[in-house]
């Protein structure tokens, strides 16, 4: 099979995701307007779409590695589409949907009350200083919650 042809369910998968994820409730502020809000809204916690994570085996440009997942990773903000590649390595920690499957990647102001009640796949980290990250499934979806310290929105903020 091509790499062309291999290419073409996880892109699929990655649109769907993105049209998913950017759809918004009718009456929904735009981003910077509800950013400036107080992080409750309609008694929902605060989220702002972060990137879509897709799964390789294939090396890619400019991969960071994370030691405590043993995963290599891509900046989403790097990406047009806003997509980060994770290429794990054989004795990754990490296994099942988390592994195997797209993720969509959220910001959230607070990691701990953002995760109440969710059934976590992989328990709240430190990919990197300034950053605290989480998943867990939901409707069959891997999604993954981001705390950024300081102000921060991206990875080079926190540089």
């Amino acid at each position: 099979m091509s790499a062309r042809r291999s290419l073409k369910l996880p892109v699929i998968t990655v649109c769907l995701l993105i049209l998913a994820a950017c759809k918004a409730p009718p009456g929904t502020p735009e981003p910077v307007a509800v950013e400036q809000e107080d992080s409750k809204r309609d008694g929902e916690m605060f989220r702002a779409f972060h990137h879509i994570g897709l799964p390789t085996e294939d090396p890619q440009p400019d991969e960071a590695y994370v030691e405590e997942t043993k995963v290599w990773v891509t900046d989403p903000a790097d990406h047009p589409f806003r997509v980060e590649y994770l290429r794990y390595e054989a004795d990754s920690p990490v296994t099942g949907p988390l592994r195997e499957k797209a993720h969509v990647a959220y910001r959230v102001e607070e990691l701990k009350t953002a995760l109440e009640g969710k059934d976590l796949l992989l328990e709240p980290f430190t990919p990197m200083p300034g950053l605290s990250v989480a998943f867990f499934e939901e409707d069959g979806v891997v999604i993954e919650y981001m705390q950024f310290e300081g102000g921060a929105t991206e990875f080079d903020d926190l540089n």
